[in-house]
């Protein structure tokens, strides 16, 4: 009877033991998961505040850039637009001497004082330009001759050349042919000098003698013409289109042109 007791009293201590200890681990095991628990959400808002503060400084970096790039961009167009009025056109003078010699300098002057040489050539590259034809360079040509001639001039040169003109070079010689321009002589008439008293009447006149010759590019027939051209000039202020500057840099302007035929002509084979 008292073994019988003392067997229930130690199965009851035992379970009591058993209920604390279960009772102690249950408690153990939340507290465990609650602190991973929190170490999990710490470690989340962490990660968000590093990523949160990495994109601002990202924009605001990139800001800043574009704030610097615009700043940039100012001041070139404020350089751009202040530089625009500084450019101008440098016109050079190239002078050709008999013996070879090339020298070239800048144009100090608005109005180009002109020497012989100088002259000749304005007369050469004149005629040998208006009385030339190539149709790979025509349209070259016109303009050349439209800036060194004055109004009257020009409007002749444009009547001659008009498409609906049959006796036009572009009628007369097509694309199958082109004509050249052979200088014989040059013989001034009368040349506007210093020295010259106000009575005197004066001009600009010259006598140029050439020979016309056509070409055919089907054939080796060659037909050859000379002419006398009687023209004057003056020099004015040179223009400032730089198109236009650059063809007569020196305001070279034809107010006359006359061209008279000889009665020879001249064919080859």
């Amino acid at each position: 009877m008292m073994l019988e007791l003392l067997k229930r009293y130690w199965r009851y201590i035992c379970r009591l033991f058993r209920k604390d200890h279960d009772k102690h681990s249950v408690e153990s095991r939340a507290l465990d998961d609650s602190d991973k628990d929190k170490d999990y959400f710490n470690s989340a808002r962490s990660w968000s505040d590093d990523r949160f503060y990495m994109l601002l400084s990202s924009r605001y970096r990139y800001r800043c850039l574009t704030i610097v790039l615009a700043v940039v961009m100012v001041i070139l167009l404020v350089v751009i637009l202040l530089l625009i009025p500084a450019q101008h056109l440098e016109p050079l003078i190239i002078h050709h001497y008999r013996d070879g010699r090339v020298s070239v300098e800048k144009v100090k002057k608005a109005s180009v004082v002109t020497n012989h040489a100088q002259l000749e050539n304005d007369l050469v590259r004149y005629v040998v330009n208006r009385e030339s034809y190539d149709p790979m360079a025509y349209e070259a040509q016109y303009r050349l001759i439209l800036s060194m001639s004055d109004r009257s001039v020009s409007q002749s040169y444009v009547d001659d050349q008009r498409s609906t003109n049959v006796s036009s070079l572009i009628h007369q010689l097509g694309n199958q042919r082109y004509r050249t321009v052979r200088i014989d002589n040059i013989i001034v008439l009368d040349q506007e000098v210093h020295g010259k008293t106000d009575h005197e009447v004066h001009h600009n006149l010259a006598e140029v003698h050439a020979v016309l010759i056509d070409h055919s590019l089907d054939t080796a027939v060659k037909r050859s013409q000379a002419v006398s051209i009687i023209l004057s000039w003056n020099y004015s202020e040179p223009s400032l289109d730089p198109d236009v500057r650059w063809r007569n840099w020196d305001g070279f302007q034809v107010t006359h042109y006359q061209v008279k035929q000889r009665n020879w002509t001249e064919k080859g084979a």
